[in-house]
Order: C-alpha cells, then sequence, then structure tokens
C-alpha cells in the first residue's frame, strides 16, 4: 500500500504540473485565475511534504496548513465560477458570490460548535486532528453545494455557459464530492482506515486533474451551450425573462 500511495502522490504532483503548463499553453491562466492559484498550491503542497515522513508532526502541521489554504482558494474558486457563469446577470452574480461568503461562515461555526455526525473522538484519534477534519468537512460540504446550485442553475435556467466552466464546475463537484465523504470516514472509521482513505483521496483527485488536462482548451471558450430546456423554446423564453427579473430586483435593491 505503501508503495501504490507514493505512486497516487506523484502523479498527483505530475498532473498538476501538467494542468499548469497546459493552462499557460492555451492562454487559460488570466481566465481562470484562481484554478491556476488552487493549482499552484496544490502542487507547491506535494512538493513540499514530498520529502518529509508522514507519520510526523511537521507532516502533520504541513497538511494543516496546505487544506486551509486549499478551503480558501476553493471559495475563491466558487465566487470565480458564480461570476463567470452569471456574467450576463451582473447583480446576481455579486448576490451569489456574497452568498458564498455567508454561509462558509456559517458552516465553520456549526462545525466549531461540534453540531457534527462525528463529534465522538473514537480511540486512537488524535482529537486535534478529528476537530480539524471536522471542520474541514463542513467548509467542503458548504462548498459542494455552492458548486451543486451552479450545476442548478445551468441544467433549470437557459444561460450560456462556455463548455471549458461546464468541465471546470464537474471536476471540483466530483472532486469535493470524494473529500466530503473522505473526510467524515476519516472520522468515522478506526485510524488504521487513514492510509486507505488518503490513497482513495488522492486517486479521486488524480482522475479530475486527468479530465481537466485532457478536456480544458482554448476552443472551448468560443463554444457557448444553452444546458437547460434547449429542447424546449417557449421554456427558454420563459424562464430567461425571470432571470433578467430577478437580475433587475436585486440591482433595485442593491440602489437602495
Amino acid at each position: 500500500m505503501l508503495g501504490f500511495a507514493r505512486a497516487v502522490f506523484y502523479l498527483n504532483l505530475g498532473a498538476s504540473l501538467a494542468l499548469l503548463i497546459r493552462l499557460g499553453l492555451c492562454h487559460l491562466v488570466r481566465v481562470y485565475r484562481w484554478l491556476k492559484a488552487y493549482l499552484l498550491a496544490y502542487a507547491l503542497a506535494f512538493l513540499v511534504t514530498a520529502p518529509i515522513p508522514v507519520r510526523t508532526r511537521l507532516y502533520g502541521n504541513i497538511y494543516m496548513l496546505a487544506e486551509i489554504t486549499n478551503v480558501i482558494l476553493s471559495i475563491l474558486v466558487v465566487r470565480e465560477l458564480i461570476g463567470l457563469t452569471l456574467a450576463g446577470h451582473p447583480a446576481l452574480a455579486v448576490f451569489g458570490r456574497k452568498a458564498v461568503l455567508y454561509t462558509m461562515g456559517l458552516a465553520g461555526f456549526a462545525a466549531f460548535g461540534g453540531v457534527m455526525l462525528d463529534s465522538a473522538v473514537l480511540p486512537g484519534q488524535s482529537r486535534f486532528l478529528h476537530r480539524f477534519l471536522t471542520v474541514e468537512r463542513s467548509l467542503d460540504f458548504a462548498i459542494l453545494i455552492f458548486l451543486l446550485l451552479i450545476s442548478g442553475l445551468v441544467i433549470w435556467f437557459p444561460l450560456k455557459v462556455r463548455r471549458n466552466i461546464v468541465l471546470y464546475i464537474s471536476g471540483f463537484i466530483v472532486f469535493y464530492l470524494s473529500r466530503t465523504c473522505g473526510t467524515l470516514l476519516a472520522n468515522l472509521l478506526s485510524p488504521q482506515f487513514l492510509n486507505v482513505i488518503n490513497v482513495a483521496l488522492m486517486s479521486f483527485s488524480f482522475c479530475c486533474l486527468i479530465a481537466w488536462l485532457s478536456s480544458l482548451r482554448r476552443e472551448n471558450e468560443d463554444t457557448a451551450e444553452v444546458v437547460g430546456h434547449r429542447w424546449n423554446p417557449a421554456a427558454i423564453e420563459r424562464l430567461s425573462d425571470q432571470l433578467d427579473a430577478i437580475n433587475a430586483t436585486l440591482v433595485r435593491f442593491g440602489r437602495r
């Protein structure tokens, strides 16, 4: 297992660096700035921890610092996705970006308050790491909910969305679904399963990176599609009017 875990570790590092290079070559780094920042931090965490033994205090401290950084950057990624998806409805985009910050604050508060499924610390578990994973999972779950809400908007309303954005959102949904489940299992199961969970999470991460690496392309920036109700022109017109009305209401509310 240790050899396989190490292999998956370096595969993630290589895939994240390759994706950064691809984004640069395709001139997409300025379009998806926070994705670039997320990938840089992700790759840097792998580079820094590579020579450090796993079961050491130094590794644990760096791991927690890296996860805190990833959560912060993920919040900025979600805000970026909201802005890109709702570019034609700026007032709604501003409302969505603000809602992300408020929701993340509430999720963190609930986690610190111990209102969770995994409040009990099992024998052999580190209490501090247990609580850290609880908070991390709560924030990860909040991020996942927002990603699903963005997807719901794209599916329900006739929004013209670039193909790269659809792929961008889809990859993060898979990643944060796996993170949310993985951190919950890490607290609910015996510590002996921790290595298996880590390998599974890195495997999901690698799959997401490979999917992005093979699909994020410059030409997809010129391909905007309507996903929701494109088979029903009457519904498209009605829902477009509804979305415009919501945006106009938020514009008037913002001026007060």
